[in-house]
């Protein structure tokens, strides 16, 4: 892989942003995220140089799961992991009531926190399945194990997440519909 400078910038314009939400996703702190964001790029940039890559983007991620695995290390506590979800980006087309933004706002925020609650491993896999639209196989890659292990840990947080969830909704498909 060339590792020129405009195929440097193309790999950031291209990326930058999916690295950025998956580790803020997982952080929630903007500031540290842009940091760690530039860090993925550096360090990706270093090991351009010296290796051939196949797949840009699962080697970018790969990079981003082990820098947020050393974060989460460094900070040695929980924090709360996800954003807040601005209401009305979830149906741009429709101008929500104060009561539907409300709900909402308290939907997403029990989803963030029972996110939060997840371990590493199973909220790493989800957020890379659902957030950032990563295949099996991307994240197998991303965070190497088996593809076993992934469709493993994703079955697992779906259900951690509905069971968590289950007593705030009124019937278990209300439950289901609102699990991510």
């Amino acid at each position: 892989m060339a590792t020129d400078r405009g195929n440097h910038e193309r790999l950031y314009r291209a990326y930058a942003a999916d690295i950025f939400s998956y580790l803020f996703r997982n952080l929630a702190d903007r500031e540290r995220c842009e940091e760690l964001t530039h860090d993925c790029f550096m360090i990706f940039m270093k090991r351009a140089a010296k290796e051939r890559l196949n797949d840009e983007r699962c080697y970018l991620f790969g990079i981003a799961h082990n820098v947020l695995r050393a974060e989460v290390r460094r900070l040695g506590q929980r924090r709360r992991l996800m954003r807040q979800v601005d209401a009305s980006s979830l149906n741009p087309g429709h101008a929500p009531t104060p009561d539907e933004r409300l709900s909402r706002n308290e939907t997403a925020e029990l989803v963030r926190d029972a996110v939060a609650m997840l371990t590493e491993e199973l909220r790493s896999a989800l957020i890379l399945c659902e957030y950032q639209s990563c295949s099996y196989e991307e994240i197998a890659q991303i965070t190497d194990v088996p593809v076993g292990t992934v469709r493993s840990r994703i079955y697992r947080a779906r259900k951690e997440l509905a069971r968590r969830l289950r007593h705030h909704f009124s019937t278990n498909e209300e439950a289901e519909k609102h699990e991510l």
